[in-house]
């Protein structure tokens, strides 16, 4: 088999087995947290992608379409019958930049008084249907 060639071995019968040590342990879990446990490994080389989503509120309707890459939203077109008084785009250029994770887009958006973009839609609101 494969494993045998790999392992130079005639049968897996001969395969050595190797169990691990506490320091081998140690070492595992500190290059897991150094380099695999944080967010530019897991989303930062994440392909570009279109990402869209709508949905019905008190305060209107919200279609939301974004443009991710590199795991940051590149760009935001967010459409509706919301009544909001101030120009949209602004709220949509605060938006460009802010890494796709719900905790970064709710600080941006929390951080905004949304009520003349979106008129009644909060903050949590437009974030659990980008996020659903």
């Amino acid at each position: 088999l494969m494993v045998c060639q790999l392992l130079k071995i005639e049968t897996i019968s001969q395969a050595k087995r190797y169990d691990l040590t506490e320091e081998d342990w140690q070492q595992i879990d500190a290059l897991t947290e150094r380099k695999y446990k944080n967010w530019e490994w897991n989303y930062g080389n994440s392909p570009q992608y279109r990402y869209h989503r709508d949905g019905r509120f008190a305060g209107g309707t919200v279609d939301v379409h974004l443009d991710i890459v590199k795991g940051s939203i590149a760009d935001c077109r967010i459409y509706g019958d919301f009544f909001g008084k101030a120009d949209i785009t602004e709220l949509e250029h605060l938006l460009i930049g802010t890494r796709m994770e719900k905790e970064d887009v709710l600080a941006v958006l929390e951080s905004t008084h949304l009520t003349p973009y979106l008129g009644a839609i909060t903050a949590r609101e437009l974030v659990d249907l980008m996020f659903s």
